[in-house]
């Protein structure tokens, strides 16, 4: 039985969303967790690395000051290589979490479109799409919009070297646009993933979705955003104080020895500490906020996304297996 067949309220919105992650929670898990661990691992391990180093640097930055010298310009020119050495594979790795985020997405937005339509896709199938076309344009169709809001942002650059005094309309009217773009381009990932649009073509069915309700559209949007975000606070967040404990260790001893540490060095000793335990924690808290992320946000998008079909009358009564889009 399909689960949206009629425009919905604000609490039905909320009610939709609720069941819908609940309808599909195991499954979505399951994706998102074969896909985004493998990645989060590799993060985790590379994150780890580069605190390792940083925590290395105070370490000598702390024997430089007790030794009363500084660093040679030889020296400075080595540390700063073995970082920039780390760039190649740090940006690498951040491209392959884009993409296997953007994988999942594809996936769950799959099966929650499936389970409001009242079929009953598998994770194992969903799993099997992850990486299609669709994972493909829906990259695409980031890039668009990232480059869109960059369009934006170098418009209002160039307006305040025009002249400063600009600089006060250009800067609300950069908020203003980006907004519009946000609210007018909201139900792309859908128009992409359940109905099959080409990128371009996304941007039109959303824009034609929104039509007539932007201002309802973007107020609901922000709300459950942010709702969304204070609640995956809650969870996360002591999770997150566990696995980067050494982190905060090292934070509070800080805070509360400020006014007391001897000298520069052993400051500099207690920073080095305090990076040194923050490397796993950072791929742990950056892999479950990445799962969490992903099924609650899609699963109130997709029940938005149906509610905006339903207002144009593109929904019917669904039968049997039939689509419930018209």
């Amino acid at each position: 039985m399909a689960l949206i067949t009629a425009p919905l309220d604000l609490g039905d919105i909320f009610d939709k969303t609720v069941k819908l992650i609940g309808k599909t929670a195991k499954r979505n898990v399951v994706v998102a967790a074969i896909i985004v661990l493998p990645l989060t691992i590799v993060v985790a391990l590379i994150g780890s690395s580069i605190m390792q180093d940083f925590a290395a640097t105070m370490l000598v930055s702390a024997q430089m000051t007790e030794a009363g010298r500084t660093l040679s310009e030889s020296e400075a020119r080595t540390i700063g290589m073995a970082f920039l050495n780390l760039l190649p594979m740090f940006f690498g790795v951040g491209a392959l979490f884009m993409i296997g985020t953007t994988a999942a997405e594809s996936a769950i937005i799959r099966i929650n479109c499936s389970e409001v339509d009242g079929g009953d896709i598998t994770w194992r199938e969903a799993l099997n799409t992850a990486f299609g076309g669709a994972m493909w344009r829906l990259i695409g169709q980031r890039i668009l919009f990232v480059l869109a809001l960059f369009g934006a942002y170098v418009a209002t650059v160039l307006t305040g070297v025009i002249s400063p005094y600009l600089l006060i309309l250009s800067i609300p009217g950069l908020i203003a646009a980006c907004v519009w773009l946000w609210t007018r381009w909201f139900f792309a990932p859908q128009a992409i993933v359940n109905e099959e649009n080409g990128v371009v073509d996304s941007f039109g069915r959303s824009a034609d979705l929104v039509k007539g309700q932007f201002g309802r559209v973007l107020g609901i949007g922000i709300l459950l955003a942010i709702i969304t975000s204070i609640a995956i606070s809650i969870v996360t967040t002591p999770i997150q104080m566990v696995a980067m404990s050494g982190f905060w260790s090292g934070y509070m001893d800080i805070v509360t020895n400020m006014g007391t540490q001897g000298n520069e060095a052993e400051r500099l000793r207690a920073i080095a500490s305090m990076l040194s335990g923050m490397g796993p924690g950072i791929g742990v808290s950056i892999g479950l906020q990445t799962i969490l992320t992903l099924m609650v946000q899609s699963s109130y998008q997709v029940v938005m996304y149906y509610d905006a079909c339903a207002r144009r009358g593109e929904l019917v009564e669904a039968e049997d297996d039939a689509p419930l889009l018209s």
